[in-house]
C-alpha cells in the first residue's frame, strides 16, 4: 500500500501571523491605494505638540481605539520587514509555549502601554511595532534565563535591534549633543519601555509559573485531605473502642446476671 506523501500547510502560530500578514495589508493598502491617509488617520497615536500640549483628544472614543491600533501601521517598508523577520523568527516559538491567547493578550497590553507613553511624552506621530519586537526579544531571553543560562545571541539581537531603531530616528539637522540625543530616540525608548511592560507580563504568566501554581494548591488540597482522613481515622478509633468496650461491659453484666439466677436456683 502506497504511502500518502502529500503535504499541508500549517498556519502554526495563528496570532503572529496574523499580526504580520495585517501590518502588510495596512501598509499595501496605504501606499496604493489610499496615498498614506490611511495609517495617519487610523493606525498613528497622536503625541504632544511642539508647544508641549496634547494633540490626543480626549472627547474622540475612536483616539482610545489609536492607543491599540497603532502597531499595525508602519512608516515605511523597511521598517516592515525588519519588524516582521524579528516577530516571524522569535513569535511562533513563543506562542508555542505560551498559547495563542497569552500572546494575544501580551501584544494587547503592550501596544496599550506603548500608545498612553506616546501619547504622554512624545511629540509628533507615533506608529509601528517596535514596541512588540522589543516584548520578543525580551520574553524569549527570559526564557532563557528561567533555565539558568544566558544565551549570548540574545543580547546581540536586543543590541543590533535597539541601535538600528536609534539609527532610523536620527535626525540629521538636530544638534549633535546628549539631549538632542535622548529628545531624537524618545520615541526608541518608549518602545523599550512597553516592551519591559509586556514581557514583565509574559513572565507573570509563563507556563512554569503557573505549573508552580497548580502545583502548590495540588499539594495543599492533598495535605488537607490527609488531615481529613487522619481525624476520620481518629474518630473511627475511638467510635470502634467505645463500641468494643460498651460490648464487653454488656457482656459482662450478662453472665453476671446468669451467674446469680443459675445460684438463685440451686
Amino acid at each position: 500500500m502506497a504511502k500518502n506523501s502529500s503535504y499541508k500547510f500549517n498556519y502554526d502560530s495563528p496570532i503572529v501571523l496574523t499580526f504580520v500578514l495585517l501590518s502588510v495589508l495596512i501598509l499595501t493598502l496605504d501606499t496604493t491605494v489610499f496615498k498614506g491617509e490611511l495609517i495617519k488617520n487610523i493606525f498613528t497615536c497622536h503625541g504632544r505638540a511642539l508647544d508641549g500640549s496634547f494633540n490626543f483628544d480626549f472627547k474622540n472614543g475612536f483616539e482610545y481605539l489609536k492607543l491599540f491600533a497603532h502597531v499595525f501601521g508602519n512608516s515605511n517598508w523597511e521598517v516592515l520587514l525588519i519588524n516582521s523577520v524579528f516577530m516571524l523568527l522569535i513569535g511562533p516559538r513563543l506562542e508555542e509555549k505560551y498559547k495563542s491567547t497569552i500572546i494575544f493578550l501580551i501584544i494587547l497590553i503592550t501596544a496599550f502601554v506603548s500608545g498612553i507613553l506616546a501619547v504622554v511624552f512624545c511629540k509628533g506621530d507615533f506608529t509601528g511595532s517596535s514596541c512588540i519586537v522589543f516584548t520578543f526579544i525580551l520574553l524569549a531571553s527570559i526564557t532563557a534565563f528561567s533555565k539558568k543560562t544566558i544565551d549570548f545571541s540574545w543580547i546581540i539581537a536586543f543590541i543590533l535591534y535597539t541601535a538600528y531603531c536609534m539609527v532610523t530616528s536620527i535626525n540629521i539637522e538636530s544638534k549633535k549633543s546628549f539631549v538632542d540625543f535622548l529628545l531624537n530616540n524618545i520615541h526608541t525608548f518608549t518602545d523599550l519601555a512597553a516592551g519591559c511592560a509586556g514581557a514583565f507580563l509574559g513572565y507573570l504568566v509563563s507556563p512554569k509559573k503557573r505549573t508552580a501554581a497548580s502545583g502548590n494548591s495540588n499539594r495543599k488540597a492533598s495535605k488537607g485531605k490527609s488531615k481529613k482522613t487522619d481525624s476520620y481515622d481518629e474518630d473511627s478509633y475511638a467510635q470502634t473502642n467505645y463500641s468494643y468496650t460498651q460490648n464487653s461491659t454488656n457482656s459482662s453484666e450478662n453472665s453476671s446476671s446468669e451467674e446469680t439466677y443459675l445460684g438463685t436456683l440451686n
